[in-house]
């Protein structure tokens, strides 16, 4: 929740069965209505993971949370839209993926990042592929893993600076691949 814009993140509706986690700034009441009306709600699978970005993310006990905004200085073709999807990456296996918050009222279109892993301390790094073109990329800035941390805010969004291309469609132009 953003108060220059209102509700800003891409959960809509709570699915029976998951486990959620609320940062709160002041103690309050939750009031979560449960009326027939939001019982029927549709639940829209906003992300499709790129071909080889598989994770089940029910093997991981813990999770991180990641508010990013894209630094696109040294890639100015890129085009951002639902079909350019962020990864976190640890060990070179995908462990967490999403598509950006378009038109969000915000400065950007904010990547809400949820990281799954069970270790504190372990490397990640960040990847986007732009699913129309097949470009992929690789961010500049590596953070460790922590549970149940956050990192960034809609008001100070972590910033990830993409670099070159570094596959397309076609074959690759560095020799590397990001099948996890």
């Amino acid at each position: 929740f953003d108060e220059r814009v209102g509700w800003v993140g891409t959960l809509d509706v709570m699915q029976h069965g998951f486990g959620y986690m609320i940062k709160v700034n002041n103690m309050g009441t939750l009031t979560y209505t449960n009326t027939t009306i939001y019982k029927k709600a549709t639940i829209s699978d906003i992300t499709s993971p790129p071909s080889g970005w598989n994770n089940d993310l029910s093997v991981y006990e813990a999770n991180m949370s990641v508010l990013a905004k894209l630094d696109l200085s040294d890639v100015p073709e890129l085009k951002i839209s639902s079909q350019t999807v962020l990864g976190a990456f640890i060990d070179d296996e995908c462990h967490g993926y999403i598509s950006p918050v378009i038109n969000s009222g915000l400065s950007f279109d904010p990547y809400f990042l949820n990281i799954s892993n069970n270790s504190n301390g372990q490397r990640i790094e960040f990847r986007l592929v732009d699913q129309v073109t097949g470009n992929q990329y690789k961010a500049a800035e590596v953070i460790q893993f922590s549970k149940d941390a956050v990192v960034g805010s809609t008001k100070e969004p972590m910033i990830l600076t993409l670099k070159n291309v570094t596959t397309g469609i076609g074959g690759s132009e560095s020799g590397i691949s990001f099948n996890c």
